[in-house]
């Protein structure tokens, strides 16, 4: 009787080895219940970490005293078990879905005011401008598309565009990169935000881990910035027409800038000499497009367009992965609660042996 006095150490550990955009493997998710023999005095409360891609949640050690009655201590159980739900919903709400476009995505090009270019750029897709009316510099420039100056397709692609843009600015932010410089990074697929400005310097890696529909979602407070021969880049599958890039304000792609994913832009968009945009779209709602020998392309040889698949359903992914938690709270509560009348009887039959 006396080997089960004393307090349990419970540990529920999530360990978060899945893809952030597929639907989550039940048999990735453990839940350890170790009973430790010890004794002590306090409740220890509840510590949150995260180390990599693990995130533990810690118990501390549950007092079993003179001063805590059966269902208190159930309670503070419950309490802290669905703080650990409520904090893994949001992190796995904090994966990226696909941004839709509407009308717009068959656009390569898309002004508010004016479009303009100098040199012999190319646009392989449509290319359009509304509520402006100015269209400067094709020819030189080439369109492999159509040319929609302040017609009905340009308006309503705009129309979407505005659409599009408020939704992804309305995507639950997973990483906070404000601060940071996009060079040198490696990436996998989520949302990322910056709270003001964003800089590229260098080269971006974007790991779709082996998923050809990753998503990827920037949303960035001000403005986007990269400096001259800097690139995004993917590793393990993935394609740019999984990549947004939502700006709060303007986007100024830097000489010779190899870019991938399509850029909404709240007010205007710069491409310098040479700078190209693969798999994706210069989208600025309200201001210009200013262009000198670029291309931009909204498909490529190996294909570039990501499908709704690329992200967890929340009927399906939200609802299974909560389920298998409740059920493991479940099972620890009944365990907690058999193991603690175990003590409070060794405790009175303790008392009446002294």
């Amino acid at each position: 009787m006396r080997a089960s006095c004393g307090r349990f150490l419970v540990i529920a550990r999530l360990k978060r080895d899945f893809p952030h955009n597929a639907l989550i493997d039940v048999q990735k998710i453990r839940l350890v219940v170790v009973r430790v023999i010890v004794l002590a005095q306090h409740f220890d409360p509840l510590v949150l970490s995260r180390q990599g891609d693990e995130a533990r949640l810690r118990l501390g050690l549950l007092t079993v005293g003179k001063n805590i009655s059966l269902e208190d201590l159930i309670m503070k159980v419950r309490d802290i078990c669905l703080g650990f739900v409520s904090f893994w919903a949001g992190s796995a709400c904090a994966n990226a879905v696909v941004v839709d476009l509407g009308t717009a995505s068959s656009f390569a090009v898309l002004g508010g005011s004016t479009v303009t270019n100098t040199g012999s750029t190319v646009i392989d897709g449509n290319l359009g401008v509304s509520p402006g009316t100015a269209i400067t510099g094709f020819p030189p420039g080439i369109v492999n598309g159509t040319i929609d100056d302040a017609d009905a397709v340009a308006m309503q692609a705009q129309t979407d565009l505005n659409a599009a843009y408020n939704f992804a600015g309305a995507e639950a932010c997973g990483d906070n990169l404000t601060g940071q410089n996009l060079g040198g990074l490696t990436l996998t697929p989520g949302v990322y935000c910056f709270s003001s400005s964003a800089q590229l310097t260098g080269t971006l890696t974007l790991d779709a881990e082996g998923d050809p529909n990753s998503v990827f979602l920037f949303q960035i407070g001000s403005t986007l910035t990269t400096a001259s021969g800097s690139a995004v880049d993917f590793i393990n599958g993935g394609q740019g027409g999984g990549v947004f890039w939502q700006v709060g304000s303007s986007a100024t792609l830097g000489t010779t800038t190899a870019f991938e994913g399509s850029i909404l832009a709240l007010t205007s968009i710069t491409m310098n000499t040479g700078a190209t945009i693969d798999c994706g779209r210069a989208l600025a709602n309200n201001g210009a497009v200013t262009m000198d020998t670029n291309v931009v392309s909204i498909a490529s040889v190996g294909g570039c367009q990501a499908t709704a698949s690329a992200a967890p359903e929340p009927g399906s992914a939200g609802l299974l992965a909560t389920g298998v938690l409740l059920g493991a709270i479940g099972y620890l509560l009944r365990v907690t609660k058999v193991r603690v009348e175990e003590v409070i009887k060794c405790r009175r039959w303790s008392s009446t042996r002294s």
